[in-house]
């Protein structure tokens, strides 16, 4: 996505918080093609904010998909779930992170 797109995306959230109730709830039946749950304003917008950029930039993957389909069963069955975390570093990794414009750099090794 470029960064026009992102601006127009940004600038669409934002104006979210200006909506009353019911805009929020027109917004909901468009972008999720049913109605409404019974949520306050705040989890409206946020939930609405999430299916924008879901559509925008992707959903979840498959494989996240499954690993939570595979947690909602455990949950049910036992009334918890284990969580193990799959995410391994090896020494030397490098993460990145971009969050409102600049990167931020961090090794894998703590530094």
């Amino acid at each position: 996505m470029d960064a026009t797109r992102q601006r127009e995306l940004s600038d669409q959230i934002t104006a979210l918080n200006e909506l009353t109730a019911q805009q929020l709830r027109d917004g909901w039946r468009r972008l999720y093609r049913g109605q409404p749950p019974r949520l306050s304003r705040d989890l409206l917008i946020r939930t609405i904010a999430y299916r924008m950029q879901e559509l925008a930039y992707g959903g979840l993957s498959k494989a996240t998909q499954r690993k939570l389909a595979a947690l909602t069963r455990e949950l049910k069955v036992k009334g918890s779930v284990a969580v193990t975390p799959d995410l391994s570093l090896r020494p030397g990794a490098r993460l990145v992170r971009e969050w409102r414009g600049p990167h931020a750099h961090g090794g894998g090794d703590g530094r």
